[in-house]
């Protein structure tokens, strides 16, 4: 079950590209989202923060690099990502307390 909500969240999040966030049984918006040249492909929360990847250059006016995280307050820029322009991130999974990601150079 856990899954499935997962992958609708996710494909609610390509249609509409605003980013949302569950809280009880409201929605909210979560910042004011990506360009509309952007798209996410990957969700993940670490330490607390949401993690979003995909291919874009901005999100809520900040400029990042395919990679940004959310805190609750705001987006975020992660540092290290400003050399590797031209990457899409496809996937985040954590690991051992470690959050790793997987991009595809190729894509963008």
């Amino acid at each position: 079950m856990k899954q499935n909500s997962k992958i609708i969240f996710t494909i609610i999040v390509f249609l509409t590209t605003i980013l949302l966030s569950a809280k009880g049984q409201t929605w909210s918006a979560v910042g004011s989202g990506l360009s509309n040249t952007g798209r996410i492909a990957a969700m993940c929360e670490y330490k607390g923060e949401l993690y979003v990847g995909g291919s874009f250059d901005s999100i809520a006016g900040m400029h990042v690099q395919s990679l940004a995280k959310w805190n609750g307050i705001a987006w975020d820029s992660v540092p290290g990502m400003t050399s590797f322009a031209g990457l899409e991130i496809v996937d985040m999974v954590v690991y051992h307390n470690e959050l790793v990601i997987t991009g595809d150079q190729t894509r963008k």
